[in-house]
């Protein structure tokens, strides 16, 4: 049995990450010190050749996958006795993990989540590879986006060993209900896995509710998501996503569209729900005409299913034996064809092993976007260059380079707790990181800046043109006093989004948690701050301060 210190295959273990239906996941450092992610075969799989086969397939697919949303493969041993596989190591918590601590994610949140996820998933299959284990613990919340992890069921879409002894794997709730009836793996079965992982993330739930196996699994195979308290149009287009039967289910891209509207406030219908069934069976004598004619389908509305609460087991990882292929349609009284019957799913035909759900504790959390507090943050500085440019100007320098000095310690002091664990000098360590990382958050500031003081100059020379009628078409009288607001904001929007920025953008999200912990705390700033900003727009306007005042800079040319 492995521990912290020992070394495999070069590598350092320092402590355990978490196990998986193959093996035991280590944050590991290589020869020159670098953190990496180690993932040891179980014993009794070790001594299987077919598990090491598989092992094998899996580094060799992995290298075929090229994007920034997958976790990279860096090396692999199959045939020592401690069979392992190295990963880069992705900072920060799983998914699982965040919704935990956190909550579900809001609807502005939720949308780049899906999208970037939605990303990762294309590159998986464009590696010609499916991961078919995609959940909330195999998704890493970063500052960049989401990262795909641990492809410990992959497998190439075109090899026919896709699983061991006839048995097929995965997540219960988020396993694609197709391959119970024993249909065929493919990119179907991973955009199941996509949606329900969405749908986690929006509610705060597993997607199919809690309690026995069988219980999940009939909520699947009967297409009873919970989707409560999600808008109309975001439920329904969820559960056309989620339908048993993949050829009902709609295009990743449609979810993805709904999400983007609902993220933006747009009002969107809710579509009819239809099911594609074979039609019932005719009279006797019959049949040949009807093969004749061709498959025939009729679109009835889906059952109503029973209003309930809840979700899926805890991170458990099933192994199913597929049933037997489907055969005719059997009549039912109501004239709509089921599927015959099949052995019951339950414990003794789905054994699954299920572990707690720790939620981490809040140092653990990378800081949440803040997009509303940061927007009405914005809004007061470009609001208060109507009457006091200099002001503002200075107000967005100097908070510029604070934010990335703050964004700078909280990873520096994150990353120190993560390795070492709390400690009580975890202050003073941060308190003497203070001033190096405020240098550093000085130099780090000067590519942003001065993309934003580029743009801001542009944009205030040729605004401030048009309002003297320098140029063709001058601007309408009383408008000259927008002209720097408006310059200063698209310069603090370059800036902003310049990639170096993003610890800028970690050092806003850090401030704003500490300052407004609870939800209503940030209703409340966002109010203040935004009444603010329409107060100096209206002072700024009706000129009750006079004309503009430039200190503490000089003031600007004349153009």
């Amino acid at each position: 049995m492995v521990r912290a210190g020992d070394e495999v295959g070069g590598y350092t273990l320092v402590h355990r990450l978490g196990a998986g239906g193959m093996g035991t996941v280590w944050e590991a450092r290589d020869a020159v010190g670098t953190g990496v992610a180690l993932k040891l075969l179980h014993p009794a799989i070790s001594a299987d050749p077919q598990a090491r086969s598989r092992l094998d397939r899996e580094v060799a697919s992995l290298h075929r996958v090229r994007g920034s949303r997958v976790a990279r493969v860096l090396d692999a041993e199959v045939e020592d006795d401690l069979a392992f596989i190295v990963t880069e190591l992705v900072e920060g918590l799983s998914l699982e993990e965040s919704v935990a601590a956190e909550g579900a994610f809001d609807p502005v949140d939720l949308h780049p989540l899906a999208r970037d996820l939605h990303e990762a998933v294309t590159q998986v299959h464009d590696a010609g590879l499916l991961h078919r284990d995609l959940k909330p613990g195999n998704v890493m919340v970063t500052y960049d986006g989401p990262v795909l992890i641990d492809f410990g069921i992959a497998q190439l879409v075109d090899d026919d060993r896709l699983t061991h002894a006839g048995f097929v794997t995965g997540t219960p709730g988020f396993l694609d209900p197709a391959t119970l009836t024993g249909g065929a793996l493919g990119h179907a079965g991973d955009w199941f896995g996509w949606a329900a992982v969405m749908l986690y993330a929006a509610t705060g739930r597993p997607p199919f509710g809690r309690g026995p196996m069988e219980a999940v699994l009939g909520r699947m195979t009967t297409a009873r998501p919970d989707v409560d308290g999600l808008a109309p149009a975001v439920a329904a287009a969820f559960r056309h996503a989620l339908a048993p039967d993949p050829r009902e289910r709609t295009d990743p891209l449609a979810l993805l569209r709904v999400l983007e509207n609902d993220a933006l406030g747009i009002d969107q219908p809710v579509p009819e729900p239809t099911r594609l069934v074979p039609p019932p069976p005719g009279p006797v004598g019959a049949a040949p005409l009807a093969a004749a004619a061709g498959p025939a389908t009729t679109a009835v509305p889906p059952p109503p299913g029973p209003v309930w609460r809840g979700g899926a087991p805890e991170a458990a990882t099933a192994v199913v034996a597929p049933r037997p292929a489907a055969g005719p349609p059997v009549a039912t009284p109501g004239g709509v064809p089921s599927s015959p019957p099949g052995p019951a799913v339950g414990p003794a035909a789905v054994p699954w092993i299920g572990a707690d759900v720790v939620a981490p504790p809040a140092w653990a959390l990378p800081p949440r976007p803040q997009r509303a507090l940061v927007v009405s943050s914005g809004a007061f500085v470009v609001a208060l260059a109507i009457g006091w440019p200099g002001v503002a100007s200075a107000t967005a320098l100097l908070g510029f380079v604070l934010l990335t000095s703050i964004g700078l310690v909280e990873r520096r002091t994150r990353a120190r707790r993560l390795g070492r664990g709390p400690r009580r000098s975890d202050g003073w360590a941060a308190a003497g990181w203070t001033v190096p990382m405020v240098l550093l958050g000085l130099v780090t500031s000067l590519v942003p800046l001065g993309v934003g003081a580029v743009v801001a100059a542009s944009l205030w020379w040729l605004g401030s043109s048009s309002a003297s009628g320098d140029l063709v078409g001058g601007l309408p009288s009383g408008w000259g006093e927008l002209v720097t607001p408006l310059a200063l904001a698209a310069g603090l929007t370059a800036a902003w989004w310049v990639p170096v920025a993003d610890a800028t953008r970690s050092g806003a999200r850090t401030l704003w948690r500490a300052v407004a912990p609870t939800a209503t705390v940030r209703q409340v700033w966002v109010l203040v701050l935004v009444g603010l900003a329409v107060a100096l727009v209206l002072v700024g306007l009706a000129g009750i301060g006079g004309p503009a005042v430039w200190a503490p800079f000089p003031d600007p040319p004349p153009v």
